[in-house]
């Protein structure tokens, strides 16, 4: 059966032999069952084909990475260097994305014309065209 992360691509086909392949990038069973908990799919931990939209975690992290939190929507990674990045999963809502509105659309379009046109939209307050 297709997943709607990659759609198409049949899931048992694809994490059958993925985390063996994946060397020392491992989720522990412990992670991978709070992941799964979470609403992620295998394909979204072991996908090891495509872009970086499309590649699971698993293939993303790097030896000394390490999983600090993980959230509906969303793991929390601690890198080796001490930074922090976010692996989001893309099949469910997220707080930042929302549908524009119709408004924000015709603001957008608006631009867009104008940019093409060569115009800015408005003249900054208080300059003077001579």
């Amino acid at each position: 059966m297709a997943d709607s992360w990659n759609p198409g691509v049949d899931e048992d086909k694809r994490t059958s032999d993925d985390p063996r392949k994946l060397g020392s990038k491992r989720i522990s069973e412990d992670e991978e069952a709070a992941l799964l908990a979470a609403g992620f799919t295998k394909s979204q931990l072991y996908n090891r084909r495509g872009g970086l939209v499309e590649r699971g975690l698993a293939s993303l992290l790097e030896p000394g990475d390490a999983i600090e939190s993980i959230e509906p929507g969303r793991v929390l990674i601690r890198t080796k260097e001490g930074s922090h990045q976010t692996f989001w999963n893309l099949n469910q809502t997220q707080d930042f994305l929302r549908p524009i509105t119709e408004e924000e659309k015709a603001a957008i379009e608006k631009v867009s014309r104008s940019m093409r046109q060569g115009s800015p939209t408005s003249s900054p307050k208080g300059s003077t065209d001579s």
